[in-house]
This record gives C-alpha cells, sequence and structure tokens, in this order.
C-alpha cells in the first residue's frame, strides 16, 4: 500500500525478483568478470566502492507519460556521483530519477539523480547506472551498510 511505503507515494515493485542466494550469484559472477576486464573504463571519473548487502535502495523513475514508478533494487557499488544497481528491466538514459538510499547521519535520504546506463547482464537481470545531480558524502552511506 502507498501509505506503508516509508520512501515515497505510490506503490514499490521488485521487477528483478531474485533470491539472495541468486543475487550473490549473480554479483560474484559480475565481480570476476570485471577483474578479468583488460582495462578499466577511462569514462569514470571518481572511484566506486562495492555497496551491496543490506543495500536495497527505491528507485523512483519520471515516466514520459508524466507518472512515476518506483521499484525496489539491490545496489551494486556506489561512488561520490553515482550508485549502480541490479534492476529486473531495462531503463532508458535520461530518464530522470529520484535515489532513496539509507543515510547513517539523517536516515533515508531523497538523491535526485538521472539514469545513464542500463547493461543487460542475463535473464532479466539489467546492471543499471544513475548519476547523482549532486555529489554526496560517502562516509554516509557506506558505514550505514555495516550497521
Amino acid at each position: 500500500m502507498a501509505g506503508d511505503n516509508p520512501y515515497g507515494d505510490g506503490v514499490l515493485v521488485d521487477a528483478l525478483r531474485i533470491s539472495d542466494a541468486e543475487w550473490n550469484a549473480c554479483v560474484q559472477e559480475m565481480d570476476l568478470k570485471a577483474m578479468s576486464a583488460k582495462q578499466p573504463s577511462n569514462r569514470r571519473q571518481t572511484k566506486r566502492y562495492p555497496y551491496r548487502n543490506i543495500a536495497r535502495i527505491i528507485v523512483s523513475l519520471h515516466t514520459f507519460d508524466g507518472m512515476q514508478q518506483q521499484f525496489k533494487v539491490r545496489a551494486y557499488d556506489l561512488s561520490t556521483t553515482g550508485v549502480g544497481f541490479l534492476h529486473g528491466a531495462f531503463l532508458y538514459s535520461d530518464t530522470s530519477a529520484e535515489i532513496f538510499m539509507q543515510n547513517h547521519v539523517h536516515g533515508m535520504t531523497r538523491i535526485p539523480a538521472t539514469i545513464v546506463s542500463s547493461v543487460h547482464i542475463k535473464g532479466r537481470i539489467h546492471l543499471c547506472g544513475a548519476k547523482f545531480d549532486e555529489e554526496i558524502d560517502l562516509n554516509d552511506y557506506l558505514m550505514s551498510e555495516a550497521g
């Protein structure tokens, strides 16, 4: 129900629909593939950190028809400028979004962002990237994952 949603208005959808075991296996496979890659991407200007375990976040998308859709997603990595997450559908670049993440200082926070990438991994799993409108302080978020 919308009233039960602490992250914003609307119904939360889990388009990924995978178990913790499936998620862990997928992440391990992605990590191994990334480690065996010949060269890191030169496009990235900030260091990314693993952002996993309990790091489930909400992505609220502003659709082309003016509607808003909210999804539960599983975080993959985090930088000062954006977040990578696993989602159960392709997302179009330049889609306006809001990312809701747990901040250990301020509680649940809303971070305006834009979808910048969506890459098919396997099955219905996509690795999506969102770029924050403004940089964040990583310490406020990475520490919350451990606690």
